[in-house]
C-alpha cells in the first residue's frame, strides 16, 4: 500500500551556524501492507512523529521517495495528538462533522460513523464545549473516518488517557481495522500498549529504524541492544506497578 524508500528529512536549526541543517530522519525504508497495524516506538525526539507526518503528506522528505500503491494522498489521514483542538467549542458536533464534504447520504452516514467510534446519536446536538476530552477525540476520529481513509495514522492516541480509556481505544482501533479494512500506523511511547496492539513493530532511535518485525518477535527476542533495554525497562516497571497495587 505504501512503500518508503531511503527517506531522510532535515531542517535548518537556528541554533547552528548559518546554512547548517539538523537531520531528523536518516535513510528510512519501511512498507505498510493493506490490513496491517504497524506501531512505531522510541524515546521523545527519535523521529516517530516526523516520519508519521511524511507518510501523511504533511511534510516532504529531503531525500528518498514514498510510493503509493492503488491509493491516493487523500486516502491517508492522520489523527494528531492535538486533534482535540480541532473541535470548535462553539459549534455543534453535527456541524463539525458536516465539514467532511466527501460523504453521501450525509445524515445517515454521520449517525453511522458516530456509532462506529462508540458514541450515541444524541451527541450530534451537543456543542464542542460540552464534550469530554475522550468524546472530542472520538469526534475528531469520526470526522476523519467520514473521508473513508485507507491508511489511518495515529499520533500518540493514548496520551493523557487512563488505563480503562486506553483499553477501550485499543479495542476501537482494532475494530476499525477489521470492519472497515483500514490500515493503521500508530506512533506511541507507551511500551505496554505497543507490545500487544500492533501486529508489526518498529523501534526508532536518533532518526533511524533500528529494529522492525512482527511485534511478538521484537518484544520476545529483540536483536538490538536499545530494544532490549526498552523492554527490560518495561518489565521492571510492570513489576513495580504490580507491587504498588499489592500495597
Amino acid at each position: 500500500m505504501v512503500d518508503l524508500q531511503n527517506i531522510s528529512y532535515s531542517v535548518t536549526d537556528e541554533k547552528l551556524f548559518k546554512n547548517k541543517s539538523k537531520q531528523l530522519l536518516s535513510n528510512i525504508s519501511i512498507s505498510f501492507n493493506r490490513g496491517d497495524i504497524v506501531g512505531l516506538i522510541g524515546e521523545s525526539g527519535a523521529g516517530k512523529t516526523t516520519l508519521a507526518k511524511i507518510v501523511a503528506g504533511v511534510l516532504e522528505p529531503t531525500s528518498g521517495q514514498m510510493i503509493l500503491n492503488k491509493i491516493t494522498p487523500k486516502d491517508v489521514q492522520i489523527l494528531f495528538q492535538n486533534s482535540l483542538d480541532l473541535i470548535n467549542p462553539l459549534r455543534k458536533v453535527i456541524s463539525v462533522l458536516k465539514d467532511s464534504k466527501s460523504i453521501s447520504n450525509m445524515e445517515v452516514n454521520i449517525i453511522s460513523f458516530v456509532k462506529k467510534v462508540g458514541l450515541t446519536e444524541s451527541i450530534l446536538d451537543k456543542f464542542g464545549y460540552q464534550l469530554s476530552g475522550g468524546e472530542r477525540q472520538r469526534i475528531a476520529l469520526a470526522r476523519l473516518l467520514l473521508t473513508f481513509p485507507k491508511l489511518l495514522i495515529l499520533d500518540e492516541p493514548f496520551s493523557a488517557q487512563d488505563s480503562n480509556s486506553q483499553t477501550d481505544l485499543v479495542k476501537l482501533f482494532k475494530k476499525l481495522n477489521r470492519e472497515l479494512d483500514i490500515t493503521i500506523l500508530c506512533v506511541s511511547h507507551d511500551l505496554n500498549i505497543m507490545s500487544s496492539f500492533p501486529n508489526k513493530l518498529g523501534v526508532m532511535k536518533n532518526g533511524s529504524i533500528i529494529e522492525l518485525g512482527e511485534t511478538r518477535d521484537v518484544v520476545s527476542t529483540p536483536k538490538h541492544q536499545y530494544t532490549k533495554f526498552l523492554f527490560k525497562s518495561l518489565s521492571f516497571q510492570l513489576k513495580i506497578d504490580d507491587f504498588n497495587k499489592a500495597l
